[in-house]
């Protein structure tokens, strides 16, 4: 009797168990993933990341766009290199990038923002398991802690231009960038799209 009590609890607990994850699984595919940028949070500082690859040149660039809340850029880096790489490394390494600036420009409160879903995801449970990426992503949750706020999110590409398109421009260069104060007039026009289109209503 006592056994197959047992057994009628586990099972009961095994199919609340999966009832409540269906539960989770649906509320995340009500969640709509954003396809525009959205303005941080009041006092956040908001960085997007993107790289680009040209695997049959084996060129890497990348772009961070660092952005407040009313759109306007406060800085902008860039840089790129000659590696066959994978996507998700670049990623991965440029996300340890944007915080790496942030912390030595003393921001406090940062979102850092990335188009590729499985990193953001990876640093978001904090899984150091992926042989690609396990190293990168244990270096950018350590660099995390380091601020008194620091989220990572998701965006579709299309919200994700301005980074994106810096990146592809730094790949016909040989040497790091940055900007602070006054930025080339395509970025800007870019960052001001953004700004546009999160106005324009529903």
């Amino acid at each position: 009797m006592v056994g197959m009590k047992a057994v009628q609890e586990w099972n009961e607990y095994r199919a609340a168990q999966c009832t409540d994850r269906g539960k989770v699984l649906e509320e995340g595919a009500k969640q709509k993933i954003p396809s525009e940028w959205v303005p941080p949070a009041e006092g956040v500082v908001k960085m997007n990341v993107d790289v680009a690859l040209s695997t049959a040149k084996g060129i890497v660039g990348w772009g961070v766009v660092a952005r407040q809340i009313d759109g306007g850029i406060l800085k902008a880096w860039a840089g790129s290199g000659e590696r066959h790489t994978e996507a998700v490394v670049e990623e991965a390494a440029t996300i340890r990038t944007a915080l790496i600036k942030a912390e030595r420009m003393g921001w406090r409160k940062v979102e850092v923002q990335s188009d590729c879903k499985s990193v953001v995801e990876s640093i978001r449970m904090g899984c150091r398991k992926d042989p690609q990426v396990g190293a990168i992503v244990g270096d950018v949750l350590r660099l995390g802690k380091q601020f008194d706020s620091c989220y990572f999110s998701f965006v579709k590409r299309e919200g994700n231009c301005v980074s994106h398109q810096l990146a592809k421009f730094v790949m016909q260069l040989t040497s790091d960038i940055e900007w602070e104060g006054s930025f080339p007039v395509w970025l800007v026009n870019l960052a001001k799209t953004d700004v546009r289109a999160v106005a324009q209503p529903l």
